[in-house]
């Protein structure tokens, strides 16, 4: 299901806070739409992901993702996300 659009909403900063998924927008407390966001997270970080063929741990995988964040808008440095993550070039 594609999430919403402005023009599909009646609240610009609910769909910011929540989000344009259908079920975390729409659920009925914040409360409820936190819970939602972070079982899909899960979900994907360790049932689709793997599905797709990769062999990575969850928590690695989670731990990236927040790394990411902090590059928005800034110039990537993978040699500086893979030293967080423990990570070493094999010679």
């Amino acid at each position: 299901m594609t999430p919403f659009s402005i023009s599909d909403i009646e609240s610009t900063e609910k769909l910011w806070i929540r989000g344009g998924g259908p079920k975390a927008y729409l659920a009925e407390s914040t409360e409820h739409s936190v819970a939602w966001r972070k079982e899909y997270i899960s979900t994907f970080l360790e049932r689709d992901v793997p599905s797709l063929g990769f062999n990575i741990q969850p928590q690695s995988l989670r731990r990236f993702w927040m790394m990411m964040t902090s590059y928005h808008g800034n110039i990537f440095n993978a040699s500086e996300i893979g030293r967080s993550l423990g990570l070493q070039l094999q010679p």
